[in-house]
């Protein structure tokens, strides 16, 4: 996966944008992971598609939840302006809620043009998924919580 993003990095951004643009590796919960991270941070921009499932996805994982990960891990990464877009079949409400707990904001953007746009023109591959339509989330840290940080 880090090898086709990285060449997508090199070969859709323009030089300027590389720049600005990394890839690179996390492990959710991860201090050193994520501390690496940070160093670079803040972020303007944190985005994930299918990275939500539910808990008992069958995986038989006994460690912790990797919703409540994925949740701690941006809430680490997340400045005060920091926009996070996910993209999910599944309604992450653990997710959700650990993010909500960290005053994040949620906003679902299903009716905004261009994701209404975006799933017309992928119908065809959501037809052929089993889990059905996605959703498009948008999380921001709520103004109160931005004057703590």
């Amino acid at each position: 996966v880090l090898a086709l993003a990285e060449h997508n990095r090199r070969s859709h951004l323009t030089s300027e944008a590389r720049k600005r643009c990394a890839v690179r590796r996390l492990v959710w919960g991860d201090e050193d992971s994520t501390a690496a991270l940070k160093d670079r941070g803040p972020y303007d921009l944190i985005l994930s598609a299918d990275t939500l499932y539910s808990a008992g996805d069958g995986t038989g994982s006994a460690g912790p939840d990797p919703q409540s990960l994925l949740a701690q891990t941006i809430g680490d990464l997340a400045g005060p302006s920091t926009v996070v877009l996910i993209a999910t079949p599944d309604k992450g409400s653990l997710f959700l809620d650990a993010m909500r707990g960290q005053g994040f904001e949620l906003q679902d953007l299903g009716a905004e043009p261009a994701v209404v746009s975006a799933r017309r023109d992928a119908l065809s591959a959501a037809e052929a998924s089993p889990r059905g339509e996605v959703r498009v989330l948008r999380l921001r840290r709520a103004a109160a919580t931005d004057a703590r940080l």
